[in-house]
């Protein structure tokens, strides 16, 4: 049964996303699987993930995996190299972060491999992870160039432009 806010939900162990106007489950076999069994309450919407601004988060997880397919302690330890120890991904931010891109095409489960006991999932970037990051990084490189050139006009950076 939906609950009082509005969310449905699966089986113990799944979670609920939505992708391309179809409730999914995400269940611990890293995969989706839709299950009209388990709607009771139909709520959907289809928003993927070129239709919405791009967290700092979502960008620097697509980056890390450009390079190379990670599990996710190495993806945590890549975006923390990466962003200098700015952005710090928690467990429950990572995998809510995977579990979208995966659910918009955009990263796919690689393997998996038992390590010290313990199932490691590695993840790795679709081609269609690899435009959405290529466009992202695009809009990215524009919008930075729109601010340096700004500021340089107010001669806070090296360059020509005014006094501060």
């Amino acid at each position: 049964m939906g609950s009082r806010n509005g969310t449905n939900r699966g089986k113990p162990g799944q979670r609920r996303t939505a992708s391309r106007g179809r409730v999914m489950f995400c269940h611990a076999s890293g995969g989706f699987k839709s299950s009209a069994n388990h709607i009771y309450r139909l709520v959907i919407y289809d928003v993927r993930m070129s239709r919405r601004a791009m967290s700092e988060q979502t960008f620097l997880v697509l980056t890390v995996l450009a390079a190379e397919s990670l599990h996710g302690y190495g993806i945590v330890r890549a975006v923390g190299e990466l962003s200098q120890q700015r952005v710090v991904l928690r467990v429950g931010t990572l995998y809510g972060v995977l579990d979208r891109l995966c659910a918009d095409g955009l990263v796919e489960l690689d393997s998996e491999q038992v390590h010290n006991g313990r199932l490691r999932r590695y993840y790795r970037i679709t081609d269609e992870g690899l435009t959405t990051l290529a466009g992202e990084t695009a809009r990215r490189s524009e919008a930075v160039r729109a601010a340096t050139d700004r500021l340089r006009v107010r001669g806070l950076l090296p360059g020509t432009g005014g006094t501060a």
